[in-house]
C-alpha cells in the first residue's frame, strides 16, 4: 500500500461517506443481499501471469450510472493509495480492499460475509460499497496515526490494534482511534 501521508484522514472520511451513500442507495434499490444486481467483485491471482494485484471483474450492478459512480470513487481511492505504474487505480483499490477484508474476515465471527477466497488465488468481495466504506475508515485511522506519530514522536499504537479490539461482526465500521488509549466504534 502506498504512503498514507499523501492522502490525509479527511480525504478517507469523505470517501467513506461517499461509499456509505452508495451502499444506502443500493440497499434501497436492491434490498436482497442475494440479488445478483448487488455490486460484487471477483479477483483472480495467477503466479504464471506475473500480475501482482490480480485481475478484477465487477458485475454490472443495478444501473450503469450506479456502477460508474462506484468505479469513479474506487478509482480515486486507488489513486490515493499510489498504485504501481503497471496497475489501474480501480484494480489497485479492489486488490487492496480484498487484502483488507480477508484480514477482517479472519477476525470476525461472521466469516465469509465480506469476502471469500485467499491471498494466493483470489476470490469474491461481497457488498462492495459497504466493504469499501469500512476500508476507508481503516485508512483514515492509519492516516491519523501517521500524522500523530509524525507530530508527537513515535507511538506504537496502530489501526490494527483497533481492528483486533473491534473486529466487525457485521458491516459496522469503526470510527477509529482518537488517542493512544481509546477507540470509538461507529454504530
Amino acid at each position: 500500500m502506498g504512503s498514507l501521508t499523501m492522502a490525509n484522514a479527511e480525504f478517507w472520511r469523505k470517501l467513506k461517506e461517499e461509499f456509505n451513500e452508495l451502499a444506502k442507495h443500493e440497499y434501497r434499490v436492491v434490498p436482497d443481499p442475494a440479488d445478483g444486481r448487488r455490486l460484487r467483485a471477483r479477483g483472480e491471482y495467477a503466479s504464471d501471469q506475473g500480475i501482482e494485484i490480480g485481475r478484477w471483474f465487477v458485475n454490472d450492478g443495478f444501473s450503469p450510472d450506479f456502477r460508474a459512480a462506484f468505479d469513479e470513487a474506487a478509482a480515486r481511492g486507488g489513486h490515493a493509495l499510489k498504485p504501481p505504474r503497471s496497475a489501474e487505480p480501480l484494480d489497485y483499490w479492489l486488490h487492496s480492499l480484498f487484502q483488507f477484508v480477508l484480514v477482517i474476515d479472519k477476525e470476525s465471527d461472521d466469516r465469509g460475509h465480506l469476502a471469500l477466497g485467499n491471498k494466493e488465488h483470489g476470490g469474491i468481495i461481497r457488498d462492495l460499497c459497504q466493504a469499501s466504506a469500512v476500508y476507508c475508515s481503516s485508512l483514515a485511522t492509519k492516516a491519523l496515526d501517521v500524522t500523530h506519530r509524525h507530530r508527537e514522536g513515535s507511538h506504537p499504537r496502530t489501526a490494527n490494534a483497533c481492528r483486533r479490539r473491534y473486529a466487525p461482526t457485521s458491516l459496522r465500521a469503526f470510527e477509529g482511534c482518537r488517542s493512544a488509549t481509546s477507540c470509538r466504534v461507529a454504530g
